[in-house]
C-alpha cells in the first residue's frame, strides 16, 4: 500500500522549483518505494495565510513544510507546528551552526520546531566576455558605485556584441522587489530594517533610505527591468540574457551565445 505525504515549499528556484525537487526526491522513493511525496509551491502570503488556517480550524497541515527560520517560533507558539523532539528523541542541533540553532525553536524552551535547510549566501555572478567587451574587469566590481558604472558600459558596449538584453537580471523569481532584495544594499550603507531587539522600524533613517535608493536605481535606469519585452519575465544570466546577477543558488551551465531558457535539470 502506497503512503502518501504533503510537502509545501517556497518557490526557491522560480518555476524550475518543482522539477528539481522532484530530481532531489527520486534517490527517497528509491529507497522508500511505499510513499509518495507530493509537492506544491506556496507564496510567502498563501503558505502563511494557510498555515494559519490549519492551526486556527484544528485541520491536518502538510507533513513537511518549508517557512522562513524567522517564523518557527509563531507557529510553534500558535501550535501549527510539531515538536519534532517527540518524534526523534535523540534529535541533536549541535551539526548546524550556533547561530542557526536558536530560530529552530520556540523561544525561551529547548523545544525544537524546525530543522536548516540551506542557507542562502548571495554572490554576484558576471561574465567575462561581457565585462571584456564592455572595456571593464572583474576588479571593476568592488564597490555599488562601481558596480553602477560597469552596468552603464555594457548597456553601451555589451549587449549587442554579447547577444544580451539588459546588464543585470532581477534575482527576484516572484519577478519583484523584496525586503530580501534591497537588505544588502541598506547593509552596505551602515543602515538597517529593524532595530536589534524587533521594536522599531529604521527604514526612515538616512542609511536605509540610501540603500535601498542604490538597489531601485538599477530598475530606475533600465539596467534591471522587472520584465521583458513581451511583458513576460526576462532571461536572466543563466539563461545567457544579460551579464551580471546576484544570486544565491547553484546555477545551471551557462549558454555561450544568446540568451535561451535553460531545461530544467
Amino acid at each position: 500500500m502506497s503512503v502518501e505525504l504533503s510537502l509545501w515549499v517556497l518557490p526557491n528556484a522560480g518555476y524550475d522549483t518543482v522539477p528539481g525537487l522532484k530530481e532531489h526526491l527520486n534517490a527517497f522513493h528509491r529507497e522508500h518505494p511505499g510513499l509518495k511525496v507530493s509537492v506544491r509551491v506556496r507564496t510567502p502570503r498563501t503558505l502563511w495565510e494557510r498555515l494559519l488556517g490549519s492551526a486556527k480550524e484544528g485541520v491536518a497541515g502538510p507533513d513537511v513544510v518549508q517557512v522562513p527560520s524567522y517564523w518557527t517560533s509563531t507557529l510553534a507558539r500558535l501550535g501549527a507546528l510539531a515538536d519534532l523532539g517527540e518524534l526523534d528523541p535523540a534529535l541533536d542541533l549541535s551539526r548546524w551552526p550556533a547561530p542557526l540553532r536558536s530560530q529552530c525553536r520556540l523561544d525561551g524552551t529547548p523545544q525544537v520546531y524546525s530543522l536548516p535547510w540551506w542557507v542562502e549566501a548571495r554572490v554576484l555572478y558576471y561574465r567575462k566576455d561581457a565585462l571584456a567587451a564592455a572595456g571593464a574587469a572583474p576588479s571593476d566590481l568592488e564597490s555599488w558605485e562601481d558596480f553602477r558604472d560597469v552596468c552603464r558600459a555594457v548597456a553601451k558596449k555589451a549587449l549587442g556584441p554579447c547577444r544580451l538584453q539588459h546588464p543585470v537580471a532581477n534575482p527576484n523569481p516572484r519577478e519583484s522587489v523584496s525586503l530580501a532584495d534591497v537588505a544588502p544594499c541598506v547593509w552596505g550603507r551602515g543602515g538597517d530594517l529593524f532595530a536589534p531587539d524587533g521594536g522599531r522600524s529604521l527604514f526612515q533613517r538616512e542609511r536605509a533610505q540610501n540603500g535601498i535608493a542604490d538597489y531601485f536605481s538599477l530598475l530606475a535606469s533600465g539596467a534591471m527591468p522587472l520584465k521583458g519585452e513581451s511583458g513576460l519575465a526576462p532571461l536572466d544570466l543563466f539563461d545567457g540574457a544579460c551579464a551580471l546577477q546576484f544570486s544565491g543558488r547553484t546555477p545551471p551551465p551557462v549558454p555561450r551565445a544568446g540568451p535561451r531558457r535553460v531545461a530544467a535539470r
